[in-house]
């Protein structure tokens, strides 16, 4: 393989992890913000507190897995964001 195209998928990694990192980011804000509204999107429907409650936990979570692969990315520990990515879904 060429260096050029090293490059390219070294780009092209890096890439799509920080949209995967920003788009969990987004999905806990939203999350947090309006879960009743995120609820309904995914087709769910949140009835008591207890579900809200877990909506927010679900929202802290994802939040943090954000800002670890994004940690991650920046630090460009990139065999340990491996790891990450595959075992935080």
């Amino acid at each position: 393989m060429s260096k050029g195209n090293t490059l390219i998928i070294n780009r092209v990694g890096f890439t799509m992890t920080f949209m995967m990192a920003l788009l969990l980011a987004i999905i806990a804000m939203y999350l947090y913000i309006a879960p009743h509204t995120f609820a309904l999107v995914r087709g769910a429907e949140l009835v008591n507190s207890s579900a809200f409650d877990w909506v927010n936990s679900y929202a802290l979570r994802t939040l943090f897995v954000a800002l670890i692969i994004g940690l991650l990315l920046f630090l460009q520990t990139y065999k340990l964001l491996i790891g990450t990515s595959l075992f935080s879904h």
